[in-house]
């Protein structure tokens, strides 16, 4: 086998921020036609090094000798802004999908980048130009759609086919599936595959650990801002990647106990129907976690905003019942005070107020409670509150006044469970809770969960994350297209038949 050219090579990289280092002499090389996975912990130091190797940050200077180097193509490279790496060919993809829906495909691809000759835009040659670009790298597009009419992936495509067409060498994906099902995902695989083919490099990261194991044919672990180990194809499964993460292993049987007793119905959905969704019914007791799950688009998401009166685009029928009474949900003040709670899939859209600080965000619902003489809030017994929830559930931060969007997806994510533990709801609707952040944070989200239905509460987990519905779940109920087409009892189900019923197949 002939070995590939290194096209990116990063020599003992040292960044540090306020005193604390980031990165502790990295080492890291990309070859040409690789796609190479890059995993650690949030906090582990893998964003910094994405970010010096795209030119947001600058390693070091020590007495005016930079600490580490990168060369591109076997030339020493210094990147003081992302415009100088991108004009190297160093391309970022990030995890948030960034086009433009009201405009064409090709418009997009060529955003900012315009060919244009007295002014006018050759918009026929944009056109040959993405179809030259599909072509070469087997992604079926029309040029001239409408972004908004194309599925989540393809929409991801653009962003790929927008660096390509800037004559990528190296191409850095950072989470790039964690908007996409599992269809989608494999499509985006198939690209990235084809992308190598042809000479170019990708940086791959990703919290779905056994994807990264399958696309990638090198994978670096990196923990507490140093190198710990290079996996070539083959040499590592999940277990043993997590140990070199976290630097120990992870429990990862069912946290579900068999003989835990559930008590008295919190929750009774009878035959609602409401914009996709169609004739559900479903309950829900205490001390349970019963899971939902489907493909994009099955309706799992339209539950959630329902059983929260978020979805009030749309006229409903059938009915709700919460500890035995009727309730129409008509508002999420309803929800909250027939002791429901949702934590959403898009915690900084709509979970979170990003630029508070963490003692805001687990208090800011309950301000009536911390009222004084009508007029003043206690900030000393919010604090209380919010520090006791912070130790609980281990957020990793300097105190309870650091601002919420300097944290990591899975600290923030710890947050808005905290937020809603203070509540102390009886219905916890959970939203892809361990979606995008780290295993070891998944492992603490899951013993929350878990945690909750010990108390008596009930949880209703819509998920497509199997590790969840496996290792959590009391029943699991499958939807298609809006409609309910499988329930089934843990003892039952199994990854498979899990999948056989969303993808639409038979029992």
């Amino acid at each position: 086998m002939v070995e590939r050219r290194i096209i990116l090579r990063c020599e003992q990289i040292v960044k540090s921020f306020i005193g604390v280092r980031a990165l502790n002499g990295v080492d890291f090389d990309l070859r040409a036609g690789e796609i190479h996975g890059l995993l650690g912990e949030n906090g582990a130091g893998k964003s910094t090094l994405i970010k010096i190797i795209s030119g947001i940050y600058t390693v070091d200077v020590v007495n005016r000798v930079r600490q580490g180097r990168m060369l591109l193509d076997g030339s020493e490279v210094f990147f003081r802004m992302p415009i100088d790496a991108m004009k190297a060919g160093i391309m970022t993809i990030h995890q948030e999908i960034n086009v433009i829906p009201d405009m064409m495909v090709y418009e997009n691809v060529f955003l900012n980048y315009e060919l244009t000759q007295n002014v006018l835009l050759k918009r026929k040659e944009m056109i040959r130009r993405v179809e030259e670009m599909c072509g070469r790298f087997g992604v079926e597009l029309d040029p001239k759609a409408k972004v908004k009419t194309l599925s989540t992936d393809n929409q991801k495509l653009i962003e790929v086919l927008r660096a390509l067409s800037q004559e990528a060498k190296v191409l850095i994906m950072d989470e790039p599936t964690s908007m996409l099902n599992e269809f989608e995902a494999v499509n985006l695989f198939n690209v990235l595959r084809s992308i190598a083919g042809q000479g170019i490099g990708v940086i791959f990261i990703s919290h779905n650990l056994q994807e990264v194991i399958d696309l990638c044919d090198r994978i670096t672990i990196i923990r507490n801002g140093e190198l710990v180990k290079v996996f070539e194809r083959g040499e590592a499964d999940v277990d043993e990647i997590i140990l070199k993460m976290i630097g120990k292993s992870i429990y990862r049987d069912k946290l579900r106990d068999v003989t835990h007793k559930t008590g008295r119905e919190l929750l009774r959905v009878e035959n609602l129907t409401i914009g996709k969704l169609k004739d559900i019914s479903l309950t829900l007791n205490a001390g349970e976690v019963v899971g939902v799950t489907g493909l994009v688009g099955s309706g799992s998401a339209e539950l959630a905003k329902a059983l929260y009166g978020a979805n009030r685009d749309y006229q409903a029928s059938g009915r709700i019942f919460i500890k035995g009474k009727n309730v129409a949900l008509k508002n999420e003040q309803t929800a909250m005070k027939n002791g429901i709670a949702l934590l959403t899939d898009d915690r900084k859209n709509e979970g979170l107020f990003l630029r508070f600080s963490i003692f805001e965000n687990i208090t800011i619902p309950l301000l009536r409670r911390y009222r004084k003489l009508r007029l003043f809030v206690d900030n000393k017994k919010r604090r209380v509150d919010a520090v006791h929830y912070f130790d609980k559930l281990s957020i990793k931060a300097n105190s309870a006044d650091t601002v919420v969007e300097t944290l990591s997806g899975g600290n923030q994510q710890k947050i808005v469970l905290a937020k809603w533990l203070n509540i102390n709801p009886e219905v916890f609707i959970l939203h892809e809770p361990t979606i995008g952040i780290d295993v070891g944070t998944k492992a603490d989200v899951r013993r929350i969960i878990w945690e909750l239905a010990k108390e008596g509460k009930g949880v209703l987990l819509i998920t497509t994350e199997y590790a969840d519905l496996m290792n959590l779940c009391d029943r699991v109920i499958c939807l298609v297209k809006g409609k309910i087409v499988a329930e089934m009892t843990n003892d039952e189900m199994t990854e498979s038949s899990v999948k056989r019923h969303v993808m639409g197949g038979t029992n």
